[in-house]
């Protein structure tokens, strides 16, 4: 016999809605967002189909880029992210984990760019970071052994691949333990 907390776990995988604390009336499932917003899967693009203010009119683009880069849109007084509203809209459930932006590209909502994934899945497609001095993602320099080292974080720990005189001769070590162990979800930078 299952418990009252497993039984709305399957409740909510089979009959997804996004809640609304403030508003539970206002739960958002696929249904409720089709009768919003119309999305194009080859564009990524929504349109309004009804005007949610004076200042949007019928047919017109949904969603503002934050400052995250993602594109945000409101019904009714929350915020939802486009890409998570792109997989409501074409899979009628939305996923246990995170969307992932295949290109790396945040405001990329083509249906062909999304895939859920693990948090840690998407951080392993992560672009190079911005403080990153080599220009290589996986490559730094060490000012002891004045050579590049090439390391990869995997399971959470660091995993050390070796030091290298070529900077690309590093990379190339990170891209191959990258492919090994991160495999559709490597990012080279």
């Amino acid at each position: 016999m299952s418990t009252s907390s497993e039984a709305s776990k399957r409740s909510t995988i089979l009959s997804p809605v996004i809640p609304n604390k403030r508003h539970p009336h206002l739960a958002l499932n696929q249904a409720r967002l089709k009768e919003l917003l119309h999305y194009n899967p080859d564009t990524g693009i929504f349109n309004w189909l009804v005007r949610p203010t004076n200042s949007v009119k019928i047919g017109g683009i949904a969603g503002t880029l934050n400052n995250q880069g993602y594109i945000r849109t409101r019904i009714k007084g929350r915020d939802y992210q486009a890409h998570r509203l792109a997989w409501l809209y074409m899979h009628k459930t939305l996923p246990i984990n995170e969307i992932d932006h295949i290109n790396g590209i945040r405001d990329d909502n083509r249906l062909i760019n999304l895939r859920e994934a693990t948090k840690t899945q998407c951080l392993r497609n992560q672009k190079i970071r911005s403080d990153n001095t080599s220009g290589l993602k996986g490559v730094s320099w060490d000012k002891d052994k004045e050579k590049w080292v090439a390391r990869i974080q995997v399971s959470g720990k660091p995993k050390y691949l070796g030091p290298f005189t070529d900077k690309h001769e590093a990379h190339a070590a990170y891209c191959k333990a990258a492919d090994k162990y991160f495999k559709e979800y490597a990012n080279y930078g």
